[in-house]
């Protein structure tokens, strides 16, 4: 879902940013955990050269699965969405 939300068009790393905000609240965690989150992507990303410059091997392995699989990874982040509204 982090991945998702990282590639919509417009969204910040940043706790403020409401799409953000919203996805803490989906899934349980905060704000900053998912702006985070998002960070670590940002590093990971070969076309956007700023983030953190550490990043776990789990996001980097998520990275890699769904890279160039836009529409795979969009409907499996709308199915756990849906899980975690129940």
């Amino acid at each position: 879902m982090a991945l998702a939300l990282y590639k919509t068009p417009g969204v910040r790393p940043d706790k403020k940013d409401p799409k953000v905000i919203e996805l803490g609240q989906v899934t349980g965690g905060t704000a900053s955990s998912i702006a985070r989150r998002l960070a670590k992507f940002r590093a990971i990303d070969t076309e956007n050269r700023s983030g953190l410059t550490h990043y776990p091997v789990g996001a980097k392995k998520v990275w890699q699965e769904f890279e160039v699989r836009d529409e795979v990874f969009r409907n499996e982040a709308a199915r756990l969405k849906r899980k975690f509204l129940g």
